[in-house]
C-alpha cells in the first residue's frame, strides 16, 4: 500500500480546521500515482478499540443557500447572513489572480453585537471559536470547505480574498414521525 500526507492539517470542532493547498494533489483523490508525495505504508499493530457498527444514518448535504446576504465588508473581511441559525458550512474559492501563501479565515456565529461583529458568548467567548483556515496553492480551482467537520450559526466572517459558493446545511436526514400541538403558544 501507499500513503501521502494530507493537504488537511489539523482538524477539531473546537478549534476549526485548517487546510494548506500548497500540499494538495489531486492524485489524493485517485489512484496512488508516481508523485513524489505518495510513500510506502509499514503495517503496525493496530490499537486497542471497539468498532461498533454505526446504527443512525450518516450526516449529508440537505439544502444549499446559494447567495448568502453580504451585510458587511471591510478591507478584506466580510459577514454574511444566511438568514437563519443552520449547522453545515460555507464553501468557497480562492479568487483567480490569488497567489500562493494567501491565506482566508472563517468563522461562525449565532448572533451580532451591537458594532455588527461577530458575537460569540454562546459558543463560551472568544477563546473557544473555531477558525477554519485555507492556504492557496498553485491551483485556485478547488473549492474550499472543512471535509471532517461542521459549524452552527447564522453569521459567517470570511477574511481574506474570496468568492463565496454556497453554505451547505449539513444534517442526519432523519423521517419525521410524530407531531405535537397544544392550546399554550409557548410550548408549540
Amino acid at each position: 500500500g501507499k500513503y501521502c500526507t494530507s493537504f488537511v492539517k489539523r482538524t477539531s470542532m473546537y478549534f476549526g480546521e485548517r487546510q494548506d493547498l500548497r500540499t494538495y494533489s489531486r492524485s489524493l483523490l485517485t489512484a496512488p500515482t508516481v508523485e513524489p508525495c505518495w510513500k510506502d505504508a509499514v503495517p503496525v499493530d493496530a490499537p486497542d478499540t471497539l468498532i461498533v457498527r454505526q446504527t443512525c444514518p450518516p450526516d449529508q448535504i440537505l439544502r444549499r443557500i446559494e447567495k448568502p446576504e453580504r451585510i458587511y465588508t471591510f478591507g478584506d473581511l466580510t459577514i454574511y447572513d444566511i438568514g437563519e441559525n443552520l449547522a453545515g458550512f460555507a464553501v468557497l474559492k480562492f479568487k483567480k489572480e490569488a497567489q500562493a501563501n494567501q491565506h482566508i479565515f472563517v468563522r461562525y456565529a449565532e448572533n451580532l453585537k451591537e458594532d455588527g461583529s461577530l458575537d460569540f458568548r454562546s459558543t463560551g467567548g472568544i477563546a473557544r471559536t473555531a477558525i477554519d483556515e485555507f492556504c492557496s496553492g498553485d491551483d485556485n480551482d478547488i473549492l474550499l470547505y472543512p471535509r471532517f467537520l461542521w459549524h452552527a450559526g447564522r453569521y459567517i466572517e470570511v477574511q481574506g480574498e474570496h468568492e463565496f459558493v454556497s453554505f451547505c446545511l449539513a444534517a442526519t436526514d432523519v423521517t419525521k414521525t410524530a407531531d405535537f400541538s397544544c392550546s399554550d403558544p409557548v410550548l408549540n
